[in-house]
């Protein structure tokens, strides 16, 4: 008698243990997971397991043009994107020298943009403040001015301006930049 409520016990242990294993199996497929790769070396005992995880890397920013810019560092224009009733110019300056610091400063009124069909020309937008729609920005003396300055290799400036949105059918544009020049041809993106 003992000996079949022994085997009777064993058989739904082991039951009950199969039962949570497959259950257990169940879960894990229908939760979200990492990919691992799993090796092993038949003349090694070791068990090697890397685990892959997935994150995508945003794209760096589309280059629309570059130039030459102040104390020989690039300057490239990222963005001119039109929403609503303004325009977005945006620029990154960058040193082209590893020893060479980045130095500029010019006046914000001497920043424009022009519609290469009509040849009308904007200048970049001030708040209600009385303020440029610029960065990075200081003010000397009264004069609202964009401010440069790099002096590492490895830290880029970011520069932005708002403008007044050309008309619709205004396809290409072209923007001034002292100490740069003039980038031309430039689509909008809207």
């Amino acid at each position: 008698m003992q000996t079949k409520l022994f085997s009777s016990l064993f058989t739904h242990a082991l039951l009950a243990i199969c039962l949570l294993a497959c259950n257990s199996t169940d879960k894990s497929e229908n939760q979200p997971t990492n990919q691992t790769s799993t090796s092993v070396n038949p003349s090694d005992t070791t068990l090697n397991t890397e685990t892959v995880m997935e994150h995508p890397t945003p794209p760096p920013p589309a280059l629309l043009s570059s130039q030459k810019g102040p104390d020989d560092s690039q300057v490239d224009l990222l963005k001119a994107q039109v929403k609503g009733s303004i325009l977005t110019v945006e620029l990154q300056y960058k040193p082209g020298s590893e020893d060479k610091p980045v130095s500029s400063t010019y006046a914000i009124n001497q920043v424009s943009v022009t519609d290469e069909v009509t040849t009308k020309t904007y200048s970049v937008m001030k708040d209600g403040s009385g303020h440029y729609m610029a960065s990075p920005m200081r003010t000397d003396q009264g004069k609202q001015l964009i401010n440069i300055a790099i002096s590492s290799y490895d830290k880029p400036v970011a520069v932005w301006f708002k403008f007044p949105a050309p008309p619709v059918d205004t396809k290409t544009i072209a923007i001034k930049i002292p100490d740069v020049g003039t980038y031309k041809g430039i689509p909008i993106s809207r």
